[in-house]
């Protein structure tokens, strides 16, 4: 490019006035010519300064912006940064400005030296064009031969059918052309040969006029033919120019079909001359989405890192402002598709954009295919919207006409999700009815990448019914045989659906294939990702020993990170299933630390009741025997004994609390304690496994010699007998513990039954409740005697009672459990 320059400012100075007219109608552009404009004066510093040129004197004044000093260059070019001010009747004034043009285009400084090219327009120059009208002998400057790579190419061609917009991906979009040459930005620049030229220094130049000769080689003089020669090589190495922008609709939707990435799409914007409507921005929006889902597959790291840059972007900003302003003029189609697509793209619900599109539909008018959209909408929780009865009463009323009409299993379960609480029982029952029928669509992976089968969990859960057993089993075997990946919201979808309507041995297989995803987890994930699942697997008393060591391992490594109710839900994990970790001592101790450390954002955290939050951590600190003593202060307040007191639900564990108290470290026990809190006036109540050791009992000694009780926490069953040393049963005129002054003459023996319930799931090892019931008989003064379903069940009655006999009247010991 150098060399251009240096050729051109050869010649101005040499060649006669004639001459140089003719090379400066081939580099510059008079004005109304094209809309393409150059500084003026590019090779005037290398002409005689006294002359004038009546091609300058006919233009308009001038507006400098920089000072003449300031535009020599080091190397010795000049360069001019000023640009030519257009007239007011030139056909360009009506167009776009200078600067909207510049912007347009991008050209490379940097050429190699052995190709001759034109230099294009950017902030500091603009591309030198010439074409007199009905003379063609002129070429004009063109684009570089490799196009900017920000201006989007349109692959198809005009007569393609244009989409709009549709919920599926854009024409186009899944099978695109290979790039072809864009007819916005021009042809490529075609190459020639050209003779290699000699560049020498000007011998006595002055410094202002500081420039190189280029002459061909063995030629001392430049001739006009010369010239001539020089002007038709450079007519073959340019084109005509043509304007960068987009006019009409049609084009610029052709262009968004058109381009491979949302980059490009946004980049398209820019470019777009015409009114951007609501209507074109819902468009591009969808446009934007499709390009993303396209290249990146939905929540992967790639996907949400190219959903982040744009929503930093000013023109999808942009177009969020265009949706806010004008969405109660848009349809009901176009609100919901924009506001599926952001919150697919992850705009934050901080924005008021999502809530104002979903409060402009006009819910009394959706059909089917609407409906299915806001309910993939409403599906994402924790929107800031419309939490109106209304807004969901009419929805529902519109899904349960529609129900007969929906024929993928997908948007039926979306619709039950958002809508099916407000359903009527018919309607529930005919949503099961449907499920049943589209049970061949489980084993298919739903539209967001989760398995189908953990979305039919999920779905029944938040209809809040219960189907039939059968569908469930069929789901539960879809998830353990299916090659669809678990996500972490399947596992948490399955585990609410069987914490709310229960589960049975069959779903061992189902706990088996979830533990195994989460074990698989434990390494790459955070402990606070796992806290949650982990609490609701234990809660099926779901026992694995590995497992539960490196979630230990993992809590130990990310404690500082958790917060109160992390810590309270790591807590709870591991009492359910009574697993005690190596260095228990140590890490007990640190986890109630980081309690207290954090104890402030409990009050700020997402749970419903803190209180019974901070009450539940406690009682579960007590299973292992441990009775942290700030813990209980806050968890016995005057406060929390008044709240609750009258709470079903939470009274029993409050009453657990202050009877493990009572026996292990009555002085913690608050003096405002209720005394009625210790009466106890539930009558025992015996299952098939209590009913057949009381059976086996009566066999071996009369029922006056033992008394049925219930324990002091958990409300266990259990017999009590009165013996004394030399092994003689005692009849029991009154229950209860015989008082520890009599214990060298009399002891108590409980024979506690432990059917399955009492143990983990599959396995032999207890559960934390068990354990604290034993804990506490013995603290009582009880020699416990355990009856475990697995040394019962399957044995005659023979069998049976010589067990019994065995414990009851020959061990001294008590019995223990894993």
């Amino acid at each position: 490019m150098q060399r251009v320059w240096k050729v051109s400012e050869y010649f101005m100075c040499r060649a006669s006035r004639t001459w140089r007219a003719a090379f400066r109608d081939v580099f510059c552009c008079h004005p109304g010519i094209d809309s393409l404009v150059v500084p003026r004066n590019e090779y005037a510093p290398y002409a005689e300064k006294t002359d004038k040129d009546a091609y300058y004197e006919e233009r308009a004044p001038l507006t400098p912006s920089h000072s003449r000093s300031s535009e020599v260059s080091s190397s010795g070019n000049r360069g001019s940064n000023r640009r030519e001010e257009i007239r007011a009747d030139s056909p360009i004034s009506k167009g776009p400005s200078i600067n909207e043009i510049g912007s347009l285009l991008s050209h490379s400084s940097d050429q190699d030296e052995d190709e001759y090219c034109v230099l294009l327009g950017s902030e500091d120059r603009s591309p030198v064009t010439k074409q007199p009208v009905g003379n063609k002998e002129y070429g004009a400057c063109d684009a570089p031969a490799t196009p900017p790579a920000r201006v989007p190419t349109p692959r198809l061609s005009c007569d393609k059918a244009k989409v709009y917009l549709s919920l599926s991906a854009p024409a186009g979009l899944n099978e695109l052309p290979s790039r072809s040459p864009s007819p916005v930005i021009g042809r490529d620049i075609e190459s020639c040969e050209i003779t290699p030229l000699k560049i020498e220094s000007v011998d006595n130049a002055s410094p202002d006029d500081a420039i190189s000769r280029v002459e061909p080689e063995g030629s001392s003089d430049i001739s006009e033919e010369d010239v001539m020669k020089l002007v038709g090589l450079m007519e073959r190495c340019v084109e005509p120019v043509k304007p960068i922008y987009i006019q009409t609709v049609d084009h610029f939707l052709n262009i968004l079909d058109a381009c491979n990435t949302p980059l490009e799409v946004l980049e398209s914007i820019t470019y777009y001359i015409g009114v951007l409507s609501p209507s074109i921005a819902v468009a591009c929006v969808h446009h934007i989405y499709a390009k993303t889902s396209m290249l990146y597959e939905r929540n992967s790291e790639e996907y949400n890192q190219m959903c982040g840059e744009i929503n930093k972007n000013k023109e999808f900003r942009r177009l969020m402002s265009i949706l806010e302003q004008n969405a109660e003029s848009l349809p009901n189609f176009a609100l919901l598709t924009s506001a599926s697509d952001l919150l697919l793209l992850r705009l934050t619900l901080r924005k008021k954009t999502i809530p104002i599109l979903l409060a402009a539909v006009d819910v009394e008018k959706l059909d089917l295919e609407e409906l299915g959209v806001l309910a993939s909408c409403l599906h994402t929780p924790n929107i800031p919207l419309v939490n109106s009865e209304y807004f969901y009463n009419v929805s529902a009323s519109v899904a349960m006409r529609e129900l007969k009409n929906i024929d993928d299993l997908y948007k039926l379960m979306n619709i039950m999700k958002c809508f099916g609480r407000y359903f009527t029982i018919e309607s529930k029952r005919e949503c099961e009815g449907k499920v049943k029928s589209l049970c061949h669509e489980l084993c298919e992976q739903g539209p967001d990448g989760r398995s189908k089968a953990a979305h039919m969990f999920d779905a029944f859960y938040r209809m809040e019914y219960a189907p039939n057993r059968a569908i469930l089993k069929s789901a539960s075997e879809v998830i353990c045989q299916s090659a669809i990946p678990i996500q972490p919201q399947d596992i948490s979808a399955v585990f609410r659906y069987c914490v709310k309507y229960g589960y049975g041995s069959q779903d061992k297989e189902l706990l088996d294939c979830l533990s195994g995803e989460l074990q698989k987890s434990i390494d790459v994930s955070k402990a606070s990702q796992l806290t949650t699942n982990v609490k609701w697997l234990t809660v099926f008393y779901y026992y694995d020993k590995d497992f539960m060591q490196k979630f230990v391992e993992c809590v130990r490594r990310d404690m500082q990170e958790l917060d109160f109710v992390a810590l309270s839900d790591v807590l709870d994990a591991l009492a359910q299933v009574y697993f005690v970790p190596e260095n228990s001592d140590d890490f007990f101790d640190r986890l109630y630390a980081e309690m207290i450390n954090k104890l402030p954002t409990l009050m700020t955290s997402h749970v419903h009741n803190a209180n019974r939050k901070l009450l539940l951590t406690a009682f579960h600190f007590a299973v292992y025997g441990r009775y942290p003593e700030q813990l209980i202060q806050l968890a016995l307040s005057e406060n929390q004994l008044s709240m609750h007191m009258g709470n079903g639900g939470t009274r029993h564990f409050l009453v657990d609390l202050c009877r493990s108290l009572s026996v292990e470290r009555p002085d913690l026990l608050p003096k405002c304690l209720p005394m009625n809190i210790f009466h106890n006036s539930r009558r025992p109540k015996l299952y098939a496994f209590e009913k057949d050791v009381q059976g086996v009992l009566l066999s071996i000694c009369s029922g006056d010699f033992f008394h049925l009780m219930l324990s002091t926490v958990c409300f266990f069953p259990f017999f009590l007998l009165q013996m004394r040393l030399d092994g003689t049963l005692l009849p029991v005129s009154q229950p209860g513990f015989i008082p520890p002054h009599r214990h060298q003459m009399v002891q108590n023996v409980a024979v506690v039954p432990l059917p399955r319930s009492r143990f983990c799931f599959g396995s032999k090892h207890a559960i934390g409740k068990t354990r604290l019931v034993l804990r506490l008989l013995r603290a009582q003064g009880a020699r416990v005697v355990t009856v475990p379903h697995y040394d019962w069940d399957n044995n005659s009655n023979a069998h049976k009672g010589e067990l019994l006999r065995r414990k009851i009247f020959k061990q001294k010991i008590d019995d223990t459990v894993e």
